[in-house]
Order: C-alpha cells, then structure tokens, then sequence
C-alpha cells in the first residue's frame, strides 16, 4: 500500500505543535526525523527498520525485541531481523555505574560489595549486569539500570500513544494489526522491566517454585541489596545455550537431549502447576550450570489463575481429541468478542484446522503453525483473547524454536501429550470425584426443585401480558436487501406500465399541441416510459451478472 511520506511527515509536525509540550515536541520531531532519514515511510524493509529502531533508542529497541517474539502478527523476515536486537549493546562507562551504586547503597556500599567487575557481563537498552563478590564471599550478579531511562521511557509511549497514525507501520507491509494494543504491551513491558522489584519478587517466586524439581534451577535474589533500580542476585556461572557447540563438547548429544527434554516438561510444569512461566525462553535465557538448567531474566513473566490454568488443560485436551466444539467453548469462555460471533462458522473453522492435523504424526506437528493458525482464526471472528493466553501462545512458539535449537528431534507436541496423560491419571481420585458428584447431584436437585414455581412465574406474567420475548434474527440482511431490490424493481416497472398505457390513452383524444401526432403529454409520458424501461432492462441484465459471477466464485 503506497504512502504519502510528506503527508505522514507534516500531520506528525501538526500533531506535535497542537497537543504536546515543548520537550515532547522536540523529541517527535526527532523521532519524524529519523523515519526522514531512513525512509522509512517510502521503503520500510526489515533493515532499514531495524536500523530506526536502534537510532531511536532504548523504547524502540524494546518494540523491536517485542516484535520479533510476534511471529503470530508479523512476517518472518522482520521477526528474524529483530532479533538481532537482543544483541548486547555498547556498556556505559564504569564510574557511571558505580556512581549509581554509591548513590543506591549510600555510606553502606564498601561494607556490602568487596569488588565490583569494572568490565560488564552483559549491556542492554535498559540495563546492564556486573560481576561483583559479597563482603561475605558470596559471587553475584549486580543488574544496574541505566541513568535517566525511566523518563525517556515513559515520553517515548506518550508520543507513540499520541502520534500513532503516523507509526502504523502495518499497513506497509501488509497486515491487519492494532497499533494501539501493541502500545499497551510495549508500556506494560516497560514498566515491568524498569521496576527491578518486580523481577525480584519474580526471582523469588521462581526460585520458590522449583526448588524441589531436580536439574532445574534459577538465581537466588538478595532481596535486602535490592532497589528498584539496582538489582542483586546469585552469579551463575555456565554457559547459555547460545553456545550450543562448546556445550555439546562439553556434555555431548545425549545430554544435550536430556536437557532439551527437561527444559520443555519444567516449561509445562510452569504453566500448569505453578501458574507462573518464563514469557521469553529463547536459548540466551537458558544456562547450563554443571547438570543443571538454569533459567535467567525473569524480568518478564507469564501469569495464569487457577481458573485459566483449568481452562488450558481443557483446551490442550480438546486439541488433543479434536473436540471443535469443546475448543471454540474453551475460548469463548477465556476470550472476549468484540463484534458479533458467526458461531457456525467458527466452529467449522477450528473443525477444518483441527482435521489438516490430525492425521499427522504427533511428534511431526508444527506447534507454531498450529498456533498461528488459531490466532488467525480468532481474529477472524474479532475474538480479543487475554494477555496471558497471547503471553502462553508466544511462550510456547519460542519454545519450540528453543527446543528445535538444542535437538530436531525434540517434540513440544509429544511431551504435552504424555504430559496431559500423566496428570489426567494422577487426578482420577475416587474419593474426590464421589464428593464432585454428589456437590453437582445436589445442584441439580436444587435446581429441579426451583422449575415448577418458574414455570409458573412465566405463566402467569404471559396470562397479564407482561412477558416480552426478544429475537435476534441473525445473518438475515442480505435476503432483506434482495427482497428491497425486487420490491424497487416492481415499482418501476408498475410506473413505467402506467406511463405508457396513460400515453397510449392520450393518442386517442384531441388534446393540442402535438408532436409527430401525438398529444406533447403523451409523447413526454412515452419518453419517460422509453427511459425507464432501458433503465430497468439494465438493471435486471447488470443482477444477472453479477449472480452468475458469485455463483462461480463461490
């Protein structure tokens, strides 16, 4: 779709002079002139997006990385561009970051830090992580946030907010995306990651949760060294699974397997016990320390209830059993339609996605096409599903590319499947389903017991004429407008009927003047008869047509 990059550039300067201050002002104008710069509005290949993101700063960069987790929204070749941008980025100077840990700790910081690691251990947009060794002796990680980036965090989603017609990039390159619900991410992205309380309770609860589960693990937090922008945490020291060849020489491929296989159960494990799962498991964020898995960044996790945790476990079952209608039910229930639901269509749809699969080898299935293919279908249908569930979707395609990465042969799919087996044995507790069904036995009595005076309630509110019964007719318009249409039809035809025997009545009388000898009203009622007759003879030939192209397309 072809844009007007001057328009698109002077409605962002009109925007920025009328409803922004003078800084902000300043810094749209900064933004509008990057996009200048790489025309971006003109050709916005993956490149050269790439390229304005990282000019525009630590915001975008997020967006970028955000973008890239967004397979499911985006094209490929963007996803794969940006991921680039999970790439370290150029350290701040040191005496910059042990100024802001002076400050942070105040006369306390020599009795709490013996050293700290001048050179980082790793940089990004918002932070950066420091070796540093415990008055006690204790190893640890030192995760400083960068100076003055809250601020410009914060303005840089004002004016995304405010100036977003001009950064909808969708259009461009061809999907049907809401800019404004990315926006809402990215700020609650933000603000996650820039309150390193937050990522300390995640540490804890995380570190809580697998503390019994053997060859998993995750840093422990120093809660009391913690602040909202400093934050202190056990050093691991191993290797990610970036370094996927030293790590094979080192374990060698049976291992590596054996990895691959726990990192996917302990993922599962996550969601469906704990409620709490990393929302990022791409290799980086995965260590190996000795044997053990050692998950890091826990700055962005995935939350789900007890409730969404049940409703999960259906939809995975019902998948599984390629039961359409318990799947579109599981989603109804979690998600939320913003426009009117065509429910056949809907579950013909998760019918026809559910049979391409099923007669596929489970261990063959593609997990993320799977799962694009039933966000495309809810979007379809205009059905908003939570952040958690889009959290758990994008969490589990990564964790096929994850998992893919580490061995080919380890399938998500499979182990899900005996997973699902597993806890559907261990629930079956005779006990606990006999007290299930006599609870659900007594609401069903209880409930009979209340028919007979609803019943009459209903009676007698029809016999006093106060019942009303409301109908909504569904898919009815287009044969109401067809009917219209033959309705319009006969009317002209009637009109044209009558304006030729009316002209034809006139030829019989003497009325003066004429016109070829006929009465000059009958010959105008003649022309105008003439008129509409082609008109209408156009009109039935044009409806012709187009039924027996539909009927073709169709």
């Amino acid at each position: 779709m072809a844009v007007n990059a001057r328009g698109k550039v002077g409605k962002a300067r009109a925007v920025a002079s009328i409803t922004l201050d003078a800084e902000s002002r300043q810094r749209l104008t900064e933004i509008v002139s990057i996009l200048n710069k790489h025309q971006l509005l003109r050709r916005p290949s993956p490149e050269s997006a790439k390229a304005v993101l990282e000019d525009l700063g630590p915001t975008f960069i997020k967006l970028g990385q955000m973008v890239s987790s967004h397979s499911d929204v985006f094209p490929a070749e963007y996803c794969e561009t940006f991921a680039s941008l999970r790439n370290e980025t150029n350290p701040l100077p040191f005496e910059e970051i042990e100024a802001i840990l002076r400050a942070s700790f105040g006369d306390g910081y020599d009795e709490i830090f013996e050293s700290v690691d001048p050179v980082a251990l790793g940089s990004a947009s918002i932070a950066q992580v420091h070796h540093a060794v415990l008055v006690s002796g204790e190893e640890v990680a030192v995760k400083v946030q960068r100076p003055g980036i809250k601020p410009k965090l914060r303005e840089d989603i004002k004016l995304l907010r405010r100036a977003s017609e001009i950064l909808e990039v969708s259009d461009q390159i061809g999907i049907d995306f809401d800019v404004s619900q990315f926006i809402d991410e990215l700020d609650r992205t933000v603000n996650e990651e820039i309150d390193f309380r937050i990522e300390a309770q995640n540490l804890s609860d995380f570190y809580e949760n697998n503390e019994g589960r053997k060859g998993i693990s995750s840093p422990h937090v120093y809660e009391e060294y913690s602040n909202e922008t400093v934050l202190v945490m056990e050093y691991i020291d191993g290797l990610s699974f970036e370094h996927l060849d030293e790590l094979r020489k080192q374990h060698g491929e049976r291992q590596m397997r054996d990895f691959g296989k726990r990192i996917v159960q302990n993922y599962l494990d996550q969601m469906l016990e704990d409620g709490l799962f990393h929302d990022d498991p791409h290799p980086a964020n995965m260590m190996i320390r000795g044997d053990e898995v050692v998950w890091i960044d826990l700055g962005m996790m995935g939350r789900l209830t007890r409730g969404e945790r049940e409703l999960m476990r259906q939809l995975f079952t019902a998948v599984a059993f390629g039961d359409a209608a318990e799947v579109k039910r599981t989603l109804l229930i979690w998600g939320h339609a913003s426009g009117q639901i065509d429910h056949p269509r809907l579950l013909r749809d998760i019918d026809s996605m559910l049979a391409r699969y099923a007669g596929r080898d489970i261990a063959n299935l593609d997990l993320t096409n799977g799962i694009n293919d039933l966000l495309n279908i809810l979007r379809g249908q205009k059905i908003d599903m939570p952040g958690s569930f889009l959290s758990l979707a994008r969490g589990l395609m990564t964790l096929q590319g994850t998992v893919q990465h580490v061995n080919p042969e380890i399938s998500v799919t499979v182990t899900l499947e005996r997973y699902l087996k597993r806890t559907m044995v261990d629930n079956i507790d005779p006990l606990t389903r006999a007290e299930n069904f006599a609870a659900d036995s007594y609401r069903a009595a209880e409930h009979a017991m209340q028919i007979p005076q609803a019943t009459y309630d209903v009676l007698n509110e029809m016999k006093k004429g106060e019942l009303q019964i409301n109908m909504q007719l569904k898919n009815i318009e287009d044969p109401v407008n067809a009917l219209r249409r033959s309705v319009e039809r006969l009317e002209m035809g009637i009109i044209t009927a009558g304006l030729f025997i009316g002209s034809s009545l006139l030829c019989l009388t003497n009325m003066e003047p004429r016109v070829l000898g006929i009465p000059i009203i009958g010959f105008i009622g003649f022309g105008c008869a003439l008129v509409m007759a082609i008109y209408l003879v156009w009109k039935l030939f044009y409806a012709e047509r187009a039924k027996r192209k539909y009927r073709r397309n169709k």
